[in-house]
């Protein structure tokens, strides 16, 4: 009867387990946030722009900066933002 050695792999050559890149975020969060950092950095620019400009435009002005940002596709982005 033989006996069978058994190996084992030195632990220097163990794969660790991956870490996400990314913390786990909710989605809508994150896309709630980002816009509200968008507003925060164009906020000096849509104040002028407020003061010359009907508000309605003013808003639409700045959900067609996030739709071309959110879809970098020229035709799919502005289609959407009409």
């Amino acid at each position: 009867m033989q006996s069978q050695e058994v190996f084992f792999m030195p632990t220097q050559y163990l794969i660790p387990p991956e870490v996400p890149q990314v913390p786990p975020y909710e989605a809508q969060q994150m896309a709630q946030g980002l816009a509200g950092d968008l507003a925060l950095f164009l906020f000096p620019l849509l104040v002028t722009l407020d003061r010359l400009l009907d508000k309605r435009l003013v808003r639409t002005f700045l959900q067609t900066i996030q739709v071309i940002l959110a879809y970098r596709d020229r035709v799919g982005g502005l289609l959407l933002s009409e």
